[in-house]
């Protein structure tokens, strides 16, 4: 739909995340722990796969300094800024979660002026091989660990083609997401079918069953077979 946005063939106006964001900010570096009750908080394993997940989520004291100016709202984009391994950093997703979130140091919110560009359109770009290479000269590494600072970030370049596009495209992503989604449901179910016939096949259920279903079909047999057996 846009081409290459490295070379930007179609023409599309350009900019850098710092001129399409109205904040950039870290997180919280309040100490975290398993213990519900508290604000729950965002850290590097919840964005993952381009998608924000609230597995092993740990919360921190409900009287987290500037906890309001760290509250992420429907559309903020969750940045990784330090990992380990360097293809690892600046993996992003959109927060779209119900409820109150804090989100860690390690992670930088992004939040977009969206009457310029689409958190979604933009997180597609970001989380794909060419939005990788534009990002990659803003990463440094020092001591094994490689980070991206706000910084670094705000330089990064981006095509900005209008709205009624990135709509367009966001739309037809969510659908086959959705689409994914449901083949992955459907995969689960299957599989688990598999183990319970493959069980019941090796436990001897499965030819119980089918004998007890077909009872007659089997009596109708054995008769014509002792008649035959008969002659």
């Amino acid at each position: 739909m846009f081409g290459d946005p490295a070379t930007n063939p179609m023409g599309w106006e350009t900019g850098t995340l710092g001129e399409v964001a109205v904040d950039l900010r870290y997180g919280t570096s309040e100490r975290c722990d398993s213990e519900s009750g508290g604000m729950p908080v965002l850290r590097i394993p919840n964005v993952l796969g381009g998608r924000v997940r609230i597995d092993d989520l740990k919360f921190a004291s409900p009287n987290v300094p500037q906890a309001k100016s760290l509250l992420l709202v429907s559309g903020d984009i969750l940045f990784v800024r330090t990992n380990g391994n360097r293809n690892y950093v600046g993996r992003c997703a959109v927060f779209d979660l119900a409820g109150n979130y804090l989100y860690a140091s390690y992670l930088i919110r992004a939040r977009l002026n969206q009457n310029l560009v689409l958190p979604r359109f933009l997180t597609s770009i970001f989380n794909s091989t060419i939005g990788r290479q534009a990002m990659d000269p803003f990463i440094r590494t020092t001591a094994g660990q490689s980070n991206i600072s706000q910084e670094g970030l705000r330089q990064i370049p981006i095509i900005i083609p209008p709205l009624k596009h990135q709509l367009d495209f966001c739309t037809r992503s969510e659908e086959i997401d959705k689409s994914k989604t449901q083949q992955m449901t459907c995969g689960d179910k299957l599989e688990s079918l598999f183990k319970i016939l493959l069980h019941r096949a090796f436990t001897g259920e499965l030819t119980a069953s089918w004998r007890q279903a077909h009872m007659k079909e089997l009596l109708r047999e054995m008769e014509l077979q002792a008649k035959a057996l008969a002659i």
